[in-house]
């Protein structure tokens, strides 16, 4: 039974891991093809929520090399295109997760 056990978890383990990789590539190409001049540091920002898939703005000022503003507005840009959600309800000290990749890692 324990090595049943293991199987299961490693074909979740594996069917998880090819999801994220499609997700990851299904995204790439839509920042591609929809941020224009901003796709650069829209797909640095793409990679850092990989690793922290929580962040506020001032997060992604820093993992981006963006000021406060460009970070912010791009933020935005990434709430419109349904990549990240915002969580807090406030207009200040808001917290954005990228809720599609936290979703994959659930059950």
């Amino acid at each position: 039974y324990f090595l049943v056990g293991i199987l299961e978890t490693a074909e979740k383990s594996s069917n998880t891991l090819a999801q994220v990789f499609e997700l990851k590539s299904t995204l790439e190409q839509k920042i591609n093809d929809e941020f224009g001049r901003k796709s650069q540091s829209a797909i640095i920002l793409f990679r850092y929520l990989l690793n922290k898939p929580t962040i506020n703005v001032n997060q992604a000022s820093d993992a981006t090399g963006l000021g406060y503003n460009a970070a912010n507005s791009l933020i935005q840009d990434f709430v419109e295109a349904n990549i990240l959600k915002e969580i807090t309800g406030h207009n200040r000290n808001r917290i954005f997760i990228f809720e599609q990749y936290l979703n994959m890692f659930k059950n």
